[in-house]
């Protein structure tokens, strides 16, 4: 969960470390608000942060969640990394 002081516009970044991040298709949801915005990123395209967006935040608590069906077979035994979520004004 975030807990904004105050309302503003942030870029979205989550932290994807290889070689754990193994998923091409892992789906966050940035909470903000009464909205809900999905962005799918493939993790192993970079080791480190990775941007999922700009988004425009309400004062008050929102928060950056990992979907945990990517749709990728489950025998590929792939992992999903869920590390630190960092915004940037």
């Amino acid at each position: 969960m975030l807990r904004l002081a105050a309302a503003g516009s942030f870029e979205v970044s989550v932290h994807t470390p290889a070689p754990w991040a193994t998923s091409r298709r892992a789906t966050y949801q940035v909470v903000r608000g009464g909205t809900t915005d999905r962005v799918t990123i493939d993790q192993t395209a970079i080791d480190g942060w990775q941007t999922l967006g700009r988004f425009s935040f309400p004062a008050g608590d929102s928060g950056v969640r990992i979907e945990d069906n990517t749709g990728e077979p489950y025998s590929s035994r792939l992992r999903l990394v869920f590390d630190a979520v960092r915004l940037t004004p």
